[in-house]
């Protein structure tokens, strides 16, 4: 079971890096931030199952249903191309908040909650 969730640990960082390159995220202090929080919210949690010998999880699983999520996005993109993921959204303190910029912000706030 260790072994299992440590490859999955590092499967899910994996996939963040590749979502953060196909959201037109680039390679910058976003997409690292959010592929270490997704990695060792997961890590946390595989320790805990293994010291405790349970693993809670929330009504939302974050590795099925961000499978999910993930999914929809990558057909949306097949459909529409990634572009749209750059155009502006909204712009909070200055700081310009585009659809990839925004889908990493959720990505972190649902696995820290």
């Amino acid at each position: 079971m260790l072994f299992d969730h440590g490859c999955d640990s590092i499967g899910i960082g994996t996939q963040m890096y590749i979502n953060a390159k196909c959201i037109n995220v680039g390679d910058n202090l976003w997409s690292l931030v959010s592929a270490l929080i997704v990695v060792s919210i997961f890590y946390c949690a595989m320790l805990e199952e293994y010291y405790k010998g349970i693993m809670v999880l929330p009504p939302g699983n974050g590795v099925s249903d961000g499978s999910f999520v993930i999914i929809l996005i990558y057909i949306a993109m097949g459909i529409f191309g990634n572009d749209w993921c750059s155009y502006p959204v909204t712009e909070v303190n200055g700081i310009e908040l585009n659809f990839a910029r925004i889908f990493l912000i959720a990505v972190v706030i649902s696995q820290i909650f």
